[in-house]
């Protein structure tokens, strides 16, 4: 006979029931959810980056590096071997013009420029008097050629009258053919002569070149020395600040040894380096923006050296405003030579979506979601890019990296 089934036994296979579906309703709940968050999936605002499109100037740009270095500099070396007496002046201290920096020993520079120009006084002489050498024999000489020309003429004449006579009967042929004899023998020691005075001229005229030669050479060396006299009191060719000094009093310095440095620290220019993949695009006269402390000045190319060291082409920027005050000298910056620019394109930021392919796929902010979009891009800088295609200013362009996002066309934002 069947037993009835107790009130408890009932009561628990309804709730077993009940949890079992609440359950199975959970993880449909759940799993519609994952589906969802699969088809659209969501990003938090804050974790994004965004710029809204907006027209302006793009730049496209080759990037290098650079020093500022002063405009003027002088380099003061030591003219002859000596030993420092004093030192005027220090380093970082502001001088004007003609100041002098360092005493130098200059009693042994002083004897041999005098030696020198007491050297050239007496080869002055010497020359002066070869000039009146050679102006006494070649005259003595002309007066002997006037003289042995006159004495031709004469016997010239005697021969043409002994002719006559001759002709006549009134002469005999003995003394016609002694003065044609005559003659001509006073021709040839004209001739003689005539040789005689071209040679000595040359002789004389050598002898003027090669004492005219040792005096310029000793007009030269005189001149050196002189300069290297006034080189030795060390002094400033412009106002400006001493950047460096041998500050060693009692020191010998040699030759050609640095002993000082000066800079016109109220003008200054660049000197830049860029890769030598970016030789052929540098021209003369390209516009570069200078980058210091987050401050941009301008400036242009002044001059390309031929020669690539370390893979690296070196040129000089002549800045707009040499003067202004944040530079300094050895200050490193950033170099960006312009090689194009727009001054009305439609620019954002550059950021981590840009690839540098000529185009790709992006996101835009639409409401509260990103909807991605096939666009193109020109030119480009560190800063800007150029958007082209279907995009239009005052749409907001998502610039953080998206690219795992690619397959999706559309975006929640939270």
């Amino acid at each position: 006979m069947d037993r009835e089934i107790s009130q408890d036994y009932l009561k628990k296979e309804r709730v077993k029931k009940t949890l079992i579906y609440s359950f199975a309703a959970a993880a449909i709940i759940i799993l519609v959810i994952i589906i969802n968050n699969l088809l659209t999936p969501s990003l938090d605002k804050k974790r994004i980056r965004t710029y809204k499109a907006e027209y302006g100037p793009v730049e496209s740009v080759l990037n290098g590096s650079g020093k500022i270095i002063p405009g003027k500099e002088q380099i003061i070396i030591s003219p002859v071997n000596s030993r420092i007496l004093s030192v005027n002046c220090l380093s970082g201290e502001k001088i004007p013009e003609g100041k002098s920096l360092v005493t130098l020993e200059r009693e042994q520079i002083l004897n041999q420029a005098e030696k020198v120009k007491n050297e050239t006084e007496i080869m002055e002489n010497e020359l002066t008097r070869l000039r009146l050498k050679m102006e006494r024999e070649l005259g003595e000489l002309n007066s002997e050629l006037e003289i042995k020309q006159l004495q031709i003429k004469y016997l010239e004449s005697v021969f043409e009258r002994e002719k006559k006579l001759f002709d006549i009967g009134a002469s005999a042929k003995t003394s016609l053919d002694q003065s044609e004899l005559n003659k001509k023998i006073a021709a040839r020691e004209l001739e003689l002569l005539e040789r005689q005075i071209g040679n000595r001229k040359k002789v004389l005229e050598a002898e003027l070149r090669e004492k005219e030669l040792l005096l310029l050479i000793k007009k030269r060396e005189a001149g050196e020395l002189s300069n290297s006299v006034e080189l030795s009191l060390v002094k400033a060719e412009f106002g400006g600040v001493i950047t460096w000094v041998k500050n060693e009093t009692g020191a010998n310095v040699n030759k050609g040894e640095i002993i000082a440095r000066i800079a016109d620290l109220n003008n200054f220019r660049v000197e830049g380096k860029i890769s030598d993949m970016h030789a052929g695009k540098l021209e003369k006269g390209l516009p570069v923006r200078i980058r210091i402390n987050r401050k941009d000045i301008y400036g242009e190319i002044e001059s390309i050296s031929p020669e690539i060291n370390e893979s690296l082409v070196s040129f000089n920027v002549r800045l707009n405003n040499p003067s202004e005050k944040i530079l300094r000298p050895n200050q490193q910056a950033e170099l960006f030579v312009i090689i194009d620019k727009k001054e009305k394109a439609l620019r954002v930021k550059n950021g981590p979506f840009f690839t540098g392919l000529s185009d790709q796929q992006i996101y835009v902010m639409e409401e509260n979601s990103a909807v991605r979009k096939n666009i193109g891009f020109g030119i480009s800088n560190f800063d800007w890019i150029e958007l082209t295609g279907d995009i239009k200013a005052g749409d907001v362009v998502i610039i953080s990296n998206m690219e795992k996002y690619y397959h999706m066309e559309k975006i929640e934002i939270n």
